[in-house]
């Protein structure tokens, strides 16, 4: 267990819903040592489940010992916050990578990411054991870009592990299935709370895959009809965006659409997934390394994000009573209720005229903030529906309604309903489009 604090920040990463991420290091140390520490967000403190969700991710990953998989030193308290102590992570996420190059990854790049990221979770789920001599079983049911990270040494890291389930005697939280995940990644079974097995993450990294191949999510319906109509148009734009893929198309077709099918038993299991990505590998991989790639794009975005002041980083408030943590600043007072506080912080956000820029940070922070209510995205909503001749109340930008639809489609009220279906005529097909697939979720007997 490492001392807690103080340490020097040397920078401050992108975290995720749950946990903010920095690289730290002890001024004492003569040997100037770095480790990665995840805080669990001060919003999250008041939610004893993922108190205990930090203690079991830090156990779980404690038990792994694999390449691929981020490695946990211990956990720690300071104060009241808890921090998962990890290796040093410096590099960037897949995400950062397809953020920054504005669409899709080299397809031997993302053929490679898929093959070792399966080899990773097989071993998670099949090559550890626990003190009765069976396997973990660990699922990490948050696969995607943003959990791919690639260090500067040409190395893939499977990180955030925060919602994963694993067969262990002394994880404190439950391990039946619960809808906690990325929208887009969450294998349909989920939405019908059935137990979560190894399946779940291929699927995930299946749509990963074809994610990091066209540049595009495919987001589906919950019904087997439309599921294999949107992934049959993915694929199409796979092959009108990769052509030089063409000598392989039938095998990775065949093995993508295994991957995403509807049904778990139709799911390959990671041990094929390998095989058939180092078969397709083979007949078309350029030869090019993890490590050249990136030494060529990926460590210029390191540098480049690491060059950022720490203090200017929007997570340093979460992380500085690292620093000094007998200043750290009292809690703020808050007597409301959790869907109050919920619907405050997230009008906060929604304050800014910009804010679906941010739409995936939004996504995630309503993944965790289980208080939150469609209430704060009605103005919009409503604004929106308004006949075109009350031109004197301003329609807001068409992509802040787009994504108002698409946020409260999954948690649609009665008004939230009405809404979109006076949005279906609207004459921003973008905005019709979102209002429609609203109702056909909402009105799905799945």
């Amino acid at each position: 267990m490492i001392d807690a604090g103080p340490f020097e920040i040397i920078s401050v990463r992108h975290g995720g819903p749950y946990g903010a991420l920095c690289v730290v290091k002890r001024p004492d140390d003569p040997l100037g040592r770095e480790v990665s520490m995840k805080v669990l967000r001060n919003t999250l403190m008041q939610q004893a489940t993922f108190i205990t969700r930090a203690r079991d991710e830090a156990r779980m990953l404690g038990r792994l010992n694999h390449p691929n998989i981020v490695r946990v030193e211990g956990l720690m308290q300071v104060g009241k916050r808890h921090v998962i102590v990890m290796e040093a992570l410096n590099g960037v996420t897949v995400r950062q990578v397809m953020k920054a190059l504005n669409g899709g990854i080299p397809p031997a790049i993302a053929l490679l990411l898929t093959r070792t990221a399966a080899r990773a979770m097989h071993h998670a789920y099949n090559g550890i054991t626990s003190t009765g001599g069976r396997p973990l079983r660990i699922v990490h049911r948050d696969l995607r870009p943003g959990n791919l990270f690639i260090t500067i040494h040409g190395t893939l890291k499977l990180v955030d592990f925060g919602l994963a389930r694993a067969d262990y005697s002394d994880r404190e939280t439950s391990t039946v299935s619960t809808i906690l995940g990325s929208e887009g990644y969450i294998a349909p079974e989920r939405f019908a709370n059935e137990p979560d097995d190894a399946s779940v993450d291929v699927y995930a990294l299946g749509v990963t895959l074809l994610e990091m191949l066209t540049g595009d999510l495919p987001i589906v319906g919950l019904l087997p009809a439309g599921h294999k109509y949107i992934f049959s148009q993915h694929i199409e734009l796979l092959k009108q965006r990769v052509p030089e893929l063409e000598p392989v198309f039938a095998d990775l077709e065949y093995l993508i659409l295994a991957m995403c099918a509807y049904h778990r038993q139709d799911r390959p299991g990671m041990e094929y997934v390998q095989e058939r990505l180092k078969v397709i590998e083979e007949t078309y991989g350029d030869g090019r390394t993890l490590l050249e790639y990136a030494t060529e794009v990926a460590n210029p975005l390191f540098e480049a994000h690491s060059s950022r002041p720490p203090r200017e980083h929007p997570d340093w408030l979460e992380v500085s009573f690292l620093e000094d943590p007998e200043a750290m600043r009292p809690e703020e007072s808050d007597d409301s209720n959790p869907t109050e506080r919920a619907n405050r912080r997230l009008r906060k956000k929604l304050r800014k005229a910009n804010w679906p820029d941010n739409y995936r940070e939004i996504r995630d922070l309503l993944a965790v903030e289980n208080a939150w209510t469609p209430e704060p995205f009605l103005p919009i909503l409503a604004a929106a529906a308004r006949p075109w001749w009350q031109f004197w109340s301003p329609a807001p930008p068409v992509p802040q309604v787009v994504a108002a639809l698409k946020l409260v489609r999954r948690r649609s009220t009665p008004t939230v309903v009405d809404y979109a279906r006076a949005l279906l005529t609207h004459r921003d097909r973008h905005i019709a489009k979102a209002a429609r697939k609203l109702i056909d979720l909402h009105d799905d007997p799945a």
